[in-house]
């Protein structure tokens, strides 16, 4: 076994080690509860009632007694179907069968006894009310029967995480979701229990099958004291565990770019670029002891390969041997003249002599390709990038007694990216072939649970989690180029030198690896806790406690091979300059930046749902939460000591390990109520006010590793020699420092919501509500040391603090607000139907996005205050599932022809999301772009197209020397219209197989939905212009199942 392996392993056994030993301490749970009151055909109460509960799937059996209110509960169940039945002397035996409880939810089954002999039985069968009677909270669950069969691009759980109301995502990071106005770093996902974040940016960092996934909620509002440390929502996703029938399925699942409409922007007669994906596995689980030992295993592989079309400008074979005889001004057709640097004078027939080209200098030139077409783009490539997963995932529960439920679950992800242009995220790199970015991915989790039955009243809950996240970029380590190329300096060791360094020609395409390559980030959560609920009276009470440590090791490099400049300074020709070995400018950085954070999280919560009537139930819970400041293992942070502008490092000076000080007072009440006018299950007022506190993740406090104190940045400018640049005397310069505030707090959101929700049918519901939020200390990010705007001077001369370019400082001061009219209707999946259906109409203002990296000017962030850039004033998604009879009983070609038809859906409608006009230039005179212009007119145009978005005309740049009065996110971009639909034909043999043909269409109209414009208003070519999509025209999938 290797040794990252082993310590996998290790880490693996010391979080199951301490399951066994830890405390208690709790937080998030996925399970539910089930209960209800008995009462006879008075209305009146009935005390002692024996009330069983069974899972109809394992067989499992509890048994409870009715208190002294008639009250009966069940708490810590998993998602699943129960049935329930009740005894009492003098009264029939009450039997309701078929009641599924969901995740996370709270179901209430109030039964009334009929008189009668004991002996006889009332079956009934029941469901669980859809509208919530319990507590304010807003939730939308996402069950089996969606998850299996709504179309979904990629068969990736989240994308459906979009029917919940409040939710947004645009173009955004993979498992960033902003809810109810929310930063979308403050969801957090919840798998079996355990935390699946990605640490470093707080999202989704795992994907389990469809297969594997009984079901997951998405809580957005005002959810109870036990959840905490994610303020903007939690997702619960919770596996499937196996039963006392032995089920399977086995997949796969193909897309073709041969059945996909081309782009709207391809043009036409070009052929969609080479696309194949292939997703196939299997799934099987069953009893291994009946009704109380049970499995389940699932294996799914993920396999992409995509071709990639770039175009180039490399040398000429003439070119990379000195010859310039045939080199022409691609703009003007005249001849580039090549000069000899020693005299000034042009190099006789224009070629360089032999004995004065450096061998460094045609080594570089070599690794260009040579041309096979003309024109200034001289060299195309359509190389193939490629993306391998596998995923597996294993489940055993097992009913060790009456009173002890145990369960484990273990899941592990393995994948390889490789984009042979180097480009992340489809941005950066090279457009010559050879230069690869491999990003590898190692994600595992554990989670092992106990359930102990205490008493009647009293139940325990007891869980640890381990989650491992590694995750990286490298670039090709099989070849050392600055060793081949003859390149000398005291460059790093060879596992970070390994690979070439960054080559900039004015005139040829840019080659090398990226800059910042490698970067190693492992990541280790361990979870634990536990909780204690009791019911006494009309109380349910719940309390408990939670521990977190999270650790990130993290290797970033940052031009540790060097980055060499060729900018027409000597020969009056880059690439001749390479070839006398003339190197405009030479940088590095003398070192990685290396970390070791750690972070603990501490929090106990207490939470009270008092029952004070039939009718009325109020939810009373505290939670406290310690977020204990960011630290290095190694001490490899430092913060600006305010009074002198110089770099402290930690533990120096009075400065804490972390460089900021702890937050101590993260008190967190919440206050609901649940109110049934009517006294039943069909028509609830519910609401509710809470305070949740958001933990910023390690991407947050990483700045104060990246300072000049840990590793230097080199220039050398006009060195003399490529191969002995960085061993010449180099310019040293501080550069830009990193600052954060040294009284740094925790961020936190109110929430309230008030909701009416009513069963209109059977097994439907609707609902109407006012949901909003409200965002305060909210981290933010500018720049102490801006240079003050002006048109005279230099621009480091009107910086306050000459010794800095930048000093880049985290700050929590920043604010949101949120307003939205939320509605939901919802068919459980009964008679071969369903549907859901939301409708948002919302207002979202915020100070800027996440670490504030657009604002304009550093000292007036007011003026940033505006549309949040989620803001989507009107949402409108559905989906739905419809099953066609069988026609078990029709003849066998009727059957065939017309029965077992399935049709899928899902529909949005979703208004664009804001922006605004900038200019290109530097007009304040600050040193860096990006800023607004002048507003002049509205801008909007109602009869737009993609060649002309904006009206800009109504804006114009501003004076030299001043910022634009235009404010952030005043126009909004294009909306959004979609329909994914699925169609399948099932063919049942045997009884219990069947057999599965899908046909899938993402996109199905065929719509292009635009993304935003060209925002530059001093481009005139390109201002306002189109030129991409926010996602594919038509896509289509089909796959295959066999089911038994």
């Amino acid at each position: 076994m290797s040794m990252p392996c082993a310590r996998t392993w290790f880490r693996a056994a010391v979080a199951t080690a301490w399951l066994l030993a830890a405390v208690a301490a709790n937080a998030q749970s996925f399970t539910s509860r089930l209960d209800g009151t008995v009462t006879d055909p008075s209305g009146a109460a009935v005390p002692g009632v024996q009330v069983t509960l069974q899972n109809a799937n394992t067989g499992q059996v509890r048994t409870e007694e009715t208190n002294e209110n008639g009250f009966y509960r069940f708490s810590a169940l998993g998602p699943g179907t129960y049935d329930v039945t009740v005894e009492s002397p003098g009264f029939q035996q009450k039997r309701t069968s078929g009641i599924v409880v969901q995740v996370n939810q709270t179901v209430q089954i109030d039964i009334q006894l009929v008189l009668g002999d004991v002996t006889e039985t009332v079956e009934v069968t029941g469901s669980a009310p859809l509208v919530n009677t319990s507590d304010p909270s807003v939730a939308q669950v996402i069950g089996t029967k969606s998850i299996e069969d709504l179309p979904l691009n990629g068969r990736d759980f989240l994308s459906l995480a979009m029917l919940t109301a409040g939710v947004e995502q645009r173009k955004t990071s993979r498992g960033k979701l902003s809810v109810n106005g929310t930063r979308g770093n403050g969801l957090g996902y919840l798998f079996d229990g355990v935390d699946a974040n990605d640490a470093n940016a707080i999202f989704q960092s795992l994907t389990p099958s469809l297969e594997a996934i009984q079901e997951f909620s998405i809580q957005t509002s005002n959810y109870s004291a036990e959840f905490g440390r994610n303020a903007g929502g939690q997702i619960n996703l919770v596996t499937k565990s196996g039963t006392n029938e032995l089920h399977g399925t086995l997949f796969h699942f193909l897309r073709n770019a041969k059945l996909d409409a081309k782009n709207y922007f391809v043009p036409h007669g070009d052929p969609n670029p080479p696309f194949k994906r292939n997703q196939f596995g299997g799934v099987l689980s069953g009893p291994i002891i009946k009704n109380k030992l049970f499995y389940l295993g699932n294996y799914e592989g993920f396999r992409i390969r995509q071709g990639i079309t770039a175009l180039a400008t490399v040398p000429t074979a003439a070119e990379r041997v000195g010859d310039f005889s045939q080199t022409f001004n691609a703009n003007t057709g005249a001849l580039i003249v090549v000069k000899d640097p020693a005299t000034g004078q042009a190099f006789a027939n224009n070629m360089i002599p032999t004995q004065r080209l450096d061998p460094t200098g045609l080594k570089i030139l070599e690794l260009y390709p040579l041309p096979n077409r003309s024109g200034a783009q001289n060299f195309v490539s359509s190389p193939s990038s490629s993306f391998d997963q596998d995923a597996y995932t294993g489940r055993v529960d097992y009913q060790a007694t009456e009173k002890d439920s145990l369960f484990g679950r273990y899941f592990a992800t393995k994948s390889n990216e490789t984009n042979p242009f180097g480009r992340v995220n489809g941005a950066g790199g090279t457009n010559v072939p050879g230069f690869p970015v491999i990003i590898p991915v190692l994600a595992q989790n554990v989670s092992l649970n106990w359930t102990r039955i205490l008493s009647p009243s009293t139940v325990m809950e007891l869980r640890s989690g381990y989650h491992r996240y590694y995750t990286g970029r490298t670039q090709d380590t099989s070849r050392n180029l600055l060793e081949s190329l003859g390149i000398e300096g005291p460059f790093e060791p060879a596992e970070i030198n390994d690979g070439s360094p960054l080559i900039s020609i004015t005139g040829l395409t840019t080659l090398g690896d990226r800059g910042e390559l490698p970067q190693i980030r492992p990541q280790n959560t361990y979870h634990f806790w536990g909780s204690v609920s009791h019911t006494v009276g009309r109380h349910s009470l719940k309390m408990g406690a939670e521990l977190r440590a999270l650790q990130e090791n993290l290797i970033l490099a940052s031009t540790v091979r060097g980055n060499f400049v060729f900018n027409n300074t000597y020969t009056g020709y880059a690439p001749a300059d390479v070839l006398t070995g003339l190197p405009t400018r030479v940088s590095y950085t003398s070192n990685s930046y290396i970390t070791g954070m750690r972070d603990k999280q501490i929090g106990g919560y207490f939470q009270d749902d008092w029952k004070v009537s039939q009718k009325l139930t109020v939810n009373l819970g505290l939670r406290y939460d310690f977020f204990h400041p960011v630290y290095d293992r190694y001490d490899h942070r430092a913060n600006i000591d305010f009074t002198t502008a110089e770099l402290v490092r930690v533990g120096e000076n009075g400065l804490s390990r972390a460089g900021y000080n702890k937050d101590l007072n993260n008190f967190a009440p919440r206050l609901g109520f649940a109110y049934t006018p009517f006294g039943d299950a069909h028509t609830v007022v519910r609401g509710g006010y809470g305070v949740f506190y958001d933990k910023e993740n390690f991407n947050t406090h990483i700045n104060l590793f990246q300072q000049p104190l840990f590793a230097t940045s080199l220039t050398f400018n006009n060195p003399g020699s490529i191969s002995r640049a960085v061993l010449t005397t180099p310019q040293t310069s501080t550069g830009s420092a990193n600052a954060q505030e040294p009284d740094f707090k925790d961020a936190y959101y109110q929430h309230w919501n008030l909701m009416v929700e009513k069963d209109i049918a059977k097994d439907t519901m609707i609902s109407v509500g006012y949901v909003g939020s409200k965002g305060a200390r909210l981290p933010g990010r500018i720049d102490l040391n801006a240079a003050y705007p002006g048109t005279t001077g230099s621009v480091q001369s009107r910086r306050p603090l000459s010794q800095y370019t930048g000093l880049n400082y985290t700050y929590s001061g920043m604010a949101s607000i949120y307003h939205s009219l939320q509605v939901r209707a919802e068919k459980r999946f009964t008679e071969r139907f369903s549907f859901l259906g939301n409708y948002t109409w919302s207002r979202a203002i915020d100070d800027g996005p996440l670490y504030g990296n657009a604002v304009q000017n550093d000292r007036n962030t007011r003026a940033e205050r505006g549309l949040s850039s989620t803001h989507s004033p009107h949402r409108l998604v559905g989906s739905f599932i419809y099953e066609l009879p069988l026609l078990t009983n029709s003849s066998t070609p009727l059957r065939m022809a017309l029965g077992g038809w399935q049709v899928n859906g899902i529909l949005s409608a979703l208004s664009g999301t804001p922006y605004n006009p900038t200019v290109t230039a530097d007009i304040a005179g600050i040193g860096r772009a990006g800023q607004r212009p002048d507003r002049l007119g509205d801008g909007k145009i109602d009869n737009w197209d993609p060649e002309r978005y904006f009206d800009a005309s109504a804006f114009t740049p501003a004076a030299r020397g001043t910022f634009g009065n235009s404010g952030r996110n005043i126009l909004l971009g294009p909306g959004l219209r979609n329909v994914d639909f699925s169609l399948f034909k099932n063919f049942l043999f045997k009884e219990s197989h069947q057999i599965q043909f899908r046909a899938e269409f993402f996109n199905l109209t065929n719509t292009p939905n635009f993304d935003l414009p060209a925002t530059a208003v001093d481009a005139a070519n390109t201002v306002g212009r189109i030129s991409s999509t926010l996602a594919a025209n038509r896509q289509i999938q089909f796959g295959l199942k066999y089911i038994f």
